[in-house]
């Protein structure tokens, strides 16, 4: 069931990066949309940083909400172009917000972040471009709404349940704050494994990664901010010359919102990339195209290469996991400060 979800996951990325392609008003990068669309779908669907949000059975709310999320996306995005072409396309846009949200959202919270998502997009590839005033002013009603409802929703529950946080980290062995910190080393983690996929670097547990107890413990905590940050403003910058490379680290960062904030969860997991993985994915695969232009069979070669050894890592990774006593000893023997391992080892 798992591996029909991500079949049909991967139909909807090819459909989303494709219309998101086209969206584009740099002819150049529209003229690739097939190329970039196949690509970033085939390099998504075999790459080993999504393996667990498919064979770890439970993580079918992350592919189902998942589902959900690229279907009203791709949906927004039609909408949204029209729109800005055409002068209509509201429908499509609403109906991809309003129906496709709540779906995701059942299927798991990760699915509230689809206007996110969206809003990611239109500051990126549309930056408010519409055929008429009167859209422009709709648009901006739209989004400052829906951010309304959520910092409104947030707050009402924080004062229904005042002592919530404090509770939920009763178990913990960090606090909220250490976790905060933390959480930029751990994109670097997520960074650093989607783009260069090394087999002995994932793990069931990412439970050995040091805790960040304070701006220079270790020393890398203000590294990882300050980088991000550089980042993040680089892509504001050059959002009208690569849209796609601004918009790809945007929905990177935007999918880790929920689960790398304060809530009660463990520090890192591979599973949080399922939909956030594509953002980085799609800045690989236009990188590859990018550099090749209009002669694509010059690049195929390393295409090719590029998407067999991805692929070779997923299903080195994925027969590790062929029993649970194979699983846990290679969790073990690559991973031996992982405390999760070296107990999951002595149950087995």
């Amino acid at each position: 069931t798992n591996l029909l979800i991500h079949m049909g996951n991967t139909l909807l990325v090819f459909a989303f990066v494709h219309a998101l392609v086209r969206a584009t008003d740099a002819p150049a990068v529209s003229s690739l949309s097939l190329w970039l669309a196949a690509l970033t779908a085939t390099l998504w669907a075999v790459h080993p940083i999504n393996l667990t949000g498919v064979l770890y059975v439970v993580q079918r709310m992350t592919s189902l909400s998942t589902l959900f999320v690229l279907a009203g996306l791709t949906l927004y995005v039609h909408g949204r172009t029209r729109l800005a072409r055409a002068g209509h396309g509201w429908r499509r846009m609403l109906i991809g917000l309003a129906v496709f949200t709540p779906l995701a959202t059942a299927s798991k919270e990760q699915g509230m972040l689809l206007p996110l998502y969206a809003a990611v997009i239109e500051l990126t590839v549309f930056r408010l471009r519409v055929t008429e005033t009167r859209d422009r002013l709709r648009l901006i009603t739209l989004g400052a709404s829906v951010a309304l409802i959520a910092v409104a929703a947030i707050l009402a529950f924080f004062y229904a349940n005042p002592g919530w946080l404090a509770e939920a980290y009763e178990g913990r062995e960090f606090t909220w704050v250490e976790r905060l910190m933390t959480q930029p080393r751990a994109l670097w983690l997520y960074a650093g494994l989607t783009v260069w996929p090394n087999l002995s670097a994932f793990a069931l547990h990412h439970d050995e990664l040091a805790l960040s107890t304070a701006w220079d413990t270790p020393a890398t905590t203000w590294i990882a901010w300050l980088t991000w940050t550089v980042c993040v403003t680089l892509a504001w910058l050059v959002r009208r010359r690569v849209p796609l490379v601004a918009c790809g680290l945007g929905l990177f960062l935007a999918g880790h919102v929920l689960e790398s904030s304060i809530l009660p969860l463990d520090l890192a997991a591979e599973h949080r990339n399922y939909f956030a993985s594509l953002g980085l994915v799609l800045i690989v695969a236009y990188s590859l195209l990018a550099a090749s232009s209009r002669r694509i069979g010059m690049a195929m070669p390393l295409i090719l290469a590029v998407i067999g050894v991805t692929a070779a890592t997923t299903w080195m990774r994925a027969n590790e996991w062929r029993d649970p006593l194979t699983l846990t000893l290679v969790e073990v023997n690559r991973h031996p400060g992982s405390g999760r391992a070296q107990i999951g080892r002595a149950h087995v």
